[in-house]
């Protein structure tokens, strides 16, 4: 058992980076991206590619479960 273990590797973080191209809405940029304060953790957040893509992915979710609360009521 112990020579069929795989030893763990590093991966770096530029290989995790999804697609660069990957373009955020607007009201999530609004909303949400320029609410955050100056300051480290802000600039992490607004800078980082991979934040902002699941951010969005995130937003979108729960705008969709907004609209479809209207249409249900209806």
């Amino acid at each position: 058992m112990f020579d069929l273990a795989l030893k763990p590797k590093a991966v770096p973080v530029n290989l995790l980076s999804a697609e660069a191209d990957h373009q955020i809405s607007p009201a999530f940029n609004e909303n949400v991206l320029t609410k955050f304060r100056s300051g480290p953790t802000g600039d992490v957040c607004r800078s980082d590619v991979l934040i902002i893509q699941y951010g969005d992915s995130l937003y979108d979710q729960i705008m969709a479960k907004q609209d479809k609360g209207v249409e249900v009521k209806k």
